[in-house]
């Protein structure tokens, strides 16, 4: 199921590209309660490290709104099977320790305003964002080296655990405060890596990795 959901955002029939081609009006209708939605879960998950129920779970019926007035009931099902791939796509997402279930519910609704494909051009640009915000606060908060030396306790760990075949020897950390990056930041700065891109055609990455996949673009 994980597979042929990831197969579904790459072909998804509605892609940014098609939304910035509508009119203005049905491009406004999604950008911009989507922007407002991303930028307010960008600025509490800055502040207080928290993306709010009472701002995801209305994000996925307002998103499903907007696309059906931009699009007709066409935009009504892509944005609804995009919303349940991404669910359960976030099921396994939350076994990780790289995004939390805030992240996963605004993905969910960005799902709904864009379809599978849009979601996953802005996801491919929130994870090359979040990788240079969590880059640079490591930087400015001095937890760089302690991450390396997290990452040596880890390997090492899990090789003594191999070799001895002792699940006794598993490593085990305690949580930095430090070590937590605003995803919605990042999410946000996606979302406009990926209108920019076709709109000025930078920063180009999404077109290079889709055609180096044999993805259409």
């Amino acid at each position: 199921m994980a597979l042929a959901s990831c197969s579904y955002l790459l072909h998804g029939r509605v892609r940014m590209q098609e939304i910035l081609a509508l009119e203005l009006w049905r491009q406004l209708v999604i950008l911009i309660p989507m922007g407002i939605i991303l930028l307010i879960a960008a600025i509490t998950d800055w502040r207080e490290r928290k993306v709010y129920n009472k701002l995801t779970y209305p994000s996925i019926l307002i998103g499903l709104v907007a696309h059906t007035i931009a699009m007709g009931f066409g935009g009504l099902a892509d944005g609804l099977i995009a919303a349940i791939v991404m669910f359960v796509l976030g099921l396994l997402l939350l076994m990780t320790p790289a995004i939390k279930g805030g992240d996963i519910k605004l993905m969910i609704g960005i799902g709904a305003f864009v379809g599978g494909r849009g979601l996953f051009e802005i996801f491919f640009y929130s994870v090359f964002t979040g990788f240079f915000i969590g880059i640079l606060m490591s930087l400015f908060n001095g937890y760089l080296k302690t991450l390396l030396k997290r990452i040596w306790y880890l390997i090492k760990g899990y090789v003594l655990m191999l070799v001895y075949r002792s699940a006794n020897l598993k490593p085990e950390l305690e949580e930095d405060e430090r070590s937590k990056m605003p995803f919605a930041v990042a999410i946000f700065f996606g979302c406009v890596c990926t209108i920019t891109e076709y709109t000025v055609g930078y920063p180009g990455l999404l077109k290079w990795y889709l055609k180096g996949i044999g993805v259409d673009v």
